[in-house]
This record gives C-alpha cells, sequence and structure tokens, in this order.
C-alpha cells in the first residue's frame, strides 16, 4: 500500500485505513508506540495494564478519608428516596 505525507495543522500526518486498524485491533484514541527501526516507522498498539494504572489512580490515596453522611433536606416534587 501506498500513502501520502499530508499537513495537518502545523504537523504531519498520514491517514491509516479504518480496514488496517481493525485488523489490528486500533480504535481511535488508542495509544500506540511509534519507534524508527531499519529505516522504518513501526506503529504498535500499546497494551494498557490495568492493574498499574488503577495503582497509578491510587498512589496519592492514604486510607484517612472518612466519608459522611450529607442531609439533604426532605424530598421535593416525585423524588423518592
Amino acid at each position: 500500500m501506498i500513502a501520502t505525507i499530508n499537513k495537518w495543522g502545523n504537523g504531519q500526518g498520514i491517514r491509516i485505513p479504518k480496514t488496517i486498524l481493525e485488523l489490528l485491533g486500533i480504535n481511535v484514541n488508542d495509544a500506540v508506540e511509534i519507534e524508527i527501526e531499519d529505516n522504518k516507522i513501526i506503529i504498535s498498539k500499546l497494551e494498557v495494564n490495568k492493574e498499574l494504572y488503577l495503582d497509578d489512580l491510587f498512589k496519592d490515596y492514604h486510607d484517612a478519608y472518612k466519608p459522611s453522611l450529607v442531609e439533604w433536606g426532605k424530598p421535593q416534587g416525585d423524588e423518592q428516596w
């Protein structure tokens, strides 16, 4: 397949056909890794380790948070609590 590098805003880009993305299991907004090897551009889907991701989300969490009940008042209109 032959493609053309096009101007895209202040940069350049290449369009990858949907069929190729589907074959590789790559979706819009997926993270990819771009490498140069032997004068070739290699684009690989970046596999996200969800365990590590959750660990990153909670890295600054300390078990000091104690939830408290918030009184929102009596139901209004058709609210059911």
